[in-house]
């Protein structure tokens, strides 16, 4: 999706591939308290970490002329308490893939205007 909406056809001759390199949400279970003392606490029982990094390559068809790409990322994280519900689970986990694209849009963006300027209009 991100690729349809920020990437436009200009005419410009050449090849743009769009690669991802890494994507991806994991989930880690954290040590929570048992017993007695783990009924009068609220501890945190899952980890979320996401990353995304994406490259931009442009390979010109004009002889002479040379390739350029550029790449960005993000990550980011959030825990869930023992109580969190699946709803509210699937609502971080979906805030964090937004944060981490739209992050890595901006820095997407700034990257191709350095390392790519007589593609970026």
């Amino acid at each position: 999706e991100w690729v349809k909406t920020r990437l436009k056809v200009d005419g410009t001759p050449g090849i743009v591939r769009v690669i991802l390199l890494d994507g991806q949400i994991r989930r880690q279970e954290l040590k929570v308290k048992r017993g007695l003392k783990g009924w009068f606490s609220d501890d945190q029982k899952y980890r979320y970490d996401g990353r995304i990094h994406v490259r931009v390559e442009y390979q010109s068809s004009v002889a002479g002329d040379y390739a350029s790409n550029a790449e960005a990322q993000a990550s980011g994280f959030f825990t869930v308490p023992e109580d969190a519900t699946l709803n509210q689970i699937d609502e971080q986990v979906s805030a964090l893939a937004r944060d981490l694209m739209q992050r890595t849009d901006m820095e997407m963006e700034n990257a191709m205007l350095r390392h790519m300027p007589g593609l970026v209009r």
